[in-house]
């Protein structure tokens, strides 16, 4: 019984390390970016798990080089732009700011 417990806890510590580590590479990939663009829409979608923070805020951005991008914001920053807005990403920052 004592080995199939420690297998468990050993299993389940690298889930919780590879959950991590893949946590870690996605921030470090948005803060690593850099890019300018402009808005092409803005969009909210509802959360239902959370009653402090009930929507989601998103920004549609087709950059320079003409990718298109998807961007969470923050309800502040999704009211100060509208579609036709230029955005620009530097890198080191995780949110995009208005030029």
């Amino acid at each position: 019984m004592g080995s199939v417990l420690t297998i468990f806890f050993v299993f389940l510590a690298f889930m919780v390390l590879v959950f991590v580590l893949v946590v870690r590479r996605r921030v470090s990939g948005i803060k690593n970016s850099e890019w300018t663009g402009e808005v092409l829409e803005k969009s909210q979608t509802e959360n239902e798990d959370d009653n402090l923070n009930p929507y989601y805020y998103s920004l549609k951005v087709k950059t320079d080089d003409g990718k298109v991008r998807y961007v969470d914001v923050n309800y502040e920053f999704y009211n100060e732009v509208k579609p036709g807005d230029k955005l620009k990403k530097e890198k080191g920052t995780s949110l995009p700011k208005k030029i």
